[in-house]
């Protein structure tokens, strides 16, 4: 059973176990992201494999179009 903190904002050792689940793959090794981060409007995944970065820039609405939305 998973459950939301009320503050939202850390999960404890137990939630973190309570995701652990199956993904139906043999392949334990692609589980093992070591880091993620955003800065400014990129993300950024870091893995074995290295570090994944993608700009979401065009994800984010601009205050222009926020604007609109309340008119």
């Amino acid at each position: 059973t998973l459950s939301q903190d009320l503050d939202g904002t850390f999960a404890t050792d137990a939630e973190l176990a309570a995701l652990n689940t199956d993904d139906a793959d043999a392949d334990p090794t692609n589980e093992l992201n070591t880091a993620v981060g955003l800065t400014g409007t990129s993300i950024t995944v870091t893995d074995a494999g290295g570090t994944l970065s993608q700009d979401l820039d065009g994800t984010f609405a601009t205050d222009a179009e926020l604007a609109a939305l309340n008119t």
